[in-house]
């Protein structure tokens, strides 16, 4: 059976499982979304060899498909950004851009949803402009602005500009999009709603495969009757699920404090079940940082969604932090060679001393081509390829202190947001804006812990925008001032 065969059968069958298995079928936008994922894979991996075929297809179905009502839209957009890879990118055919721009999936359909948005009929109740979601869009603008000045070091203005800009697509108009389209009675419910049917359709992938025996993306250690991760970097699985090991064990991770929470109403017989295929679509990725992601997500989803305060629950996570770091202290005294057959943690530790040596050398602004240094050497991999096992390594290698201190800067802005909205919301007789800063602060502070185990690769970095986008358009929504229960005192007589 042809790979893209596989690859259309396996998508069509995940999603009509998770179809069945959502609770909220009846929604327009869920329905749309599942769609478009199952009629898109078949014109992308048949048309491997045409990929301006198959983008122009999405581009198509994004504006046909994509639902009538804005309030609608921002879920949609997040369950098809999923629905293909974003190494299905091709270069755009048009004099003068051919070296300039190249497209992937995903910044084809965001810019394909200009249009749904420019026709639409608007006539919810929008939130106006927020600081922090402005600040949020400046800071990532910056960002991308020094990724492509610092680029001109070491090569060409032109690909410079090409990185910039590319990065620009693929992070800044997707916030952009998002906190525009988020900015609607509701919206923030659906997009959490979106992110666990993802979550489902990958967790219900990962079955089918397991079923079937498609292995082309981890295999049956016969020893350990155990799954093991094994030639997925041309895996079919990785293709049309679109995630690495890592990432699809963080999403499912976000989709198991959704289904904890009571923002998504379900009964509990349909809230285990998911909560089951959470946790396998986390065992299955096999990937540590994934694990202690999720871990710390429902920890701290539990101590966020109670009315304690700001400051108790930040002495609650630096004893966890200094347990932790307690626990790796020991750890460090264990002969761990025994128990790291493949060598993942010796690797790592190379790496950063491999780092440390390179960041002294330039420690402000990186080098862009850090790998010619003659440091890393002795890493490359059996395929060719050095693994810098760590967002924020990558970036400060590559861009120094300066390029890493802007790419927190939009965490932070929004972490600061949700503390100050949960702070108020703690005076509130209601629980879901607590349930909703919970779900929110718990899945960037989990992030902000994964990236810095698992490489740039995959769609880890627009995920990170898409929480940062939710919640920035949350902090907006959410009002300043609390509402003031005035007493009226009846005249005498």
């Amino acid at each position: 059976m042809s790979p893209a065969l596989v690859a259309s059968l396996m998508a069509i069958s995940s999603i009509v499982g998770a179809y069945v298995l959502l609770p909220f079928r009846d929604e327009d936008w869920l329905r749309r979304g599942l769609l478009y994922w199952a009629l898109i894979t078949p014109p992308l991996f048949f048309g491997v060899s045409l990929v301006v075929v198959g983008l122009t297809i999405a581009a198509v179905m994004t504006i046909v498909l994509a639902p009538r009502h804005s309030a609608l839209l921002a879920p949609f957009y997040l369950l098809i950004l999923f629905s293909a890879p974003p190494y299905v990118k091709a270069t755009v055919p048009f004099p003068g851009l051919e070296q300039l721009l190249t497209l992937d999936y995903q910044q084809v359909v965001s810019l394909a949803l200009f249009i749904p948005i420019a026709v639409i009929n608007r006539r919810e109740k929008r939130f106006g402009p927020e600081r922090t979601a402005s600040w949020v869009l400046v800071s990532i603008a910056v960002y991308c602005v020094i990724v492509s000045v610092l680029a001109m070091r070491e090569t060409t203005v032109t690909n410079s500009l090409r990185s910039g800009v590319e990065l620009g697509l693929s992070t800044w108009l997707l916030a952009y999009l998002l906190i525009k389209l988020g900015r609607t009675e509701g919206s923030t419910s659906k997009a959490f709603q979106a992110l666990l049917a993802v979550a489902v359709v990958f967790s219900v992938m990962c079955i089918v495969i397991q079923i079937r025996s498609w292995n082309f993306y981890s295999f049956l250690d016969q020893s350990e009757r155990i799954w093991k991760a094994g030639e997925y970097r041309f895996g079919i699985l990785r293709t049309s699920v679109t995630v690495n090991t890592g990432l699809l064990g963080f999403v499912c991770g976000v989709g198991s404090i959704i289904c904890l929470s009571n923002i998504v109403r379900m009964r509990s017989p349909r809230k285990v079940l998911l909560l089951f295929l959470m946790g396998l679509g986390c065992l299955v990725s096999l990937s540590r940082g994934a694990w202690l992601a999720a871990m710390l997500m429902v920890v701290l989803f539990y101590l966020l969604r109670s009315r304690r305060s700001n400051g108790t629950i930040a002495g609650y996570a630096i004893a966890a932090c200094l347990l932790i770091a307690g626990v790796s202290w020991i750890w460090q005294g264990i002969a761990i060679e025994s128990y790291d057959e493949f060598g993942t943690f010796s690797y790592r530790q190379e790496i950063y001393a491999a780092s440390w040596q390179q960041f002294q050398a330039a420690p402000l602004l990186g080098a862009e081509n850090y790998l010619a240094s003659g440091r890393f050497d002795h890493l490359v991999q059996g395929e060719g390829i050095i693994d810098i096992v760590s967002v924020y390594l990558l970036i400060v290698l590559r861009n120094g202190i300066v390029g890493l201190a802007f790419y927190v800067l939009p965490f932070a802005l929004v972490i600061n947001g949700l503390l100050k909205v949960r702070k108020r919301a703690t005076r509130q007789a209601g629980t879901e804006p607590l349930e909703t800063s919970g779900i929110l602060l718990a899945a960037i502070i989990g992030y902000m812990m994964f990236i810095g185990t698992t490489s740039d690769v995959s769609l880890v970095k627009e995920v990170g925008v898409i929480l940062l986008a939710l919640s920035a358009s949350f902090i907006g929504a959410f009002p300043r001032r609390l509402p003031v229960n005035v007493s009226v005192r009846k005249p005498a007589g």
